[in-house]
């Protein structure tokens, strides 16, 4: 059976609760648990662990669904209502991908066959699928339908996520975020105005907005930057007033590391790497580290660097806290997350 990471598991269980309800949690999209995990093993397989931001090796495809071209993805978009931006994240292609009736994309008499598929079928008999296996060939017959099916490798995650899918689009998995150096503070008392993210007057920078968080290496030393999550390391690089700059996506968010060096020797991950809470990731030799936190395409998000339009949110938001996706909901911090933060002090030395 196929080995899932956390953040896969992350990620597909996300991806099973829009499919279960919609985005602004109004209606039922209705899928039960069998087409939840079909359609997520399905997605697992075409984008190499539910990357919603990989593009096709050697061809035109890209996302989640490998829309082919990109230019189809965006269509879709706008027929569910979504932005550009929004289609390229992990959230909104859930969303286009539950309404392939609107679409045009789910097709009730499919062109590409497999043994076991039902054709005709309407998405809505899909999404009360009565088998897990029979779930994720129909998907790939009616909704993907690839050149080559690997429904053998198909049906595998299948069984791997079946584990981790309820049916309701809830789970367990915790995002948990660490510190991105050892033993800083992060009281916002220990930054100054200018290193704070968001718009402060006079800061001189264009609109005086600010898209991340500064740690200076004076007021906050350490010359090691340490993954604050787990995730998987998706641009590595160097780009002008960004200096030396790495992107680890936890599932959810885009965490940039940026100007903390000129050298990119200095990084020591490089893209498809997976990472831990706490792992070294690179070295400072300069005077500060910025962070920024997006849900955006990393590239796309730095049009909006001296924008306050909601593609950055405030790191402060997530440093030394945990957010699920069970039953308790996002941003609920309960008794087992400040267990779990007091036990990982000792390895990311948190102060507050």
């Amino acid at each position: 059976m196929a080995t899932l990471t956390n953040e896969q598991i992350a990620r597909g269980q996300t991806i099973a609760k829009i499919l279960s309800k919609d985005r602004k949690s109004t209606r039922l999209h209705g899928y039960n648990k069998n087409s939840q995990v079909g359609v997520v093993a399905n997605l697992h397989w075409e984008s190499a662990g539910l990357n919603p931001n990989i593009n096709e090796n050697g061809g035109g495809g890209y996302g989640l669904g490998q829309w082919t071209p990109k230019s189809n993805l965006y269509r879709q978009a706008q027929i569910c209502g979504l932005s550009n931006a929004q289609a390229e994240t992990l959230e909104g292609q859930a969303e286009i991908i539950a309404q392939g009736d609107k679409t045009g994309q789910w097709m009730d008499n499919t062109t590409v066959s497999s043994a076991g598929y039902t054709n005709p079928q309407t998405l809505s008999a899909f999404k009360q699928s009565a088998n897990i296996d029979v779930a994720t060939i129909n998907f790939m017959c009616h909704w993907e339908r690839p050149g080559i099916l690997h429904i053998e490798e198909r049906l595998d995650l299948a069984q791997a996520y079946s584990k981790h899918i309820d049916g309701s689009g809830g789970g367990g998995v915790k995002r948990c975020y660490g510190t991105p150096i050892k033993n800083t503070n992060l009281d916002p008392k220990s930054f100054m105005s200018g290193q704070l993210f968001g718009t402060h007057a006079g800061n001189g920078r264009p609109n005086n907005f600010h898209d991340g968080l500064d740690f200076g290496s004076i007021d906050h030393p350490g010359n090691e930057m340490i993954a604050c999550c787990d995730g998987t390391v998706t641009h590595v690089g160097t780009m002008g007033a960004l200096r030396a700059y790495f992107v680890i996506n936890d599932g959810t968010y885009n965490i940039v590391y940026q100007e903390f060096s000129y050298n990119q020797s200095n990084i020591k991950v490089k893209v498809g790497d997976r990472v831990k809470n706490g792992q070294v990731c690179a070295i400072r030799d300069a005077d500060h580290l910025h962070l920024g936190f997006t849900k955006k395409d990393f590239m796309t998000a730095l049009g909006s660097s001296f924008v306050d339009d909601g593609t950055w949110e405030d790191p402060l938001k997530f440093l030394g806290q945990c957010f699920g996706d069970g039953d308790n909901g996002d941003n609920n911090k309960g008794k087992d997350d400040l267990i779990y933060l007091l036990l990982s002090d000792s390895l990311n030395g948190w102060k507050f």
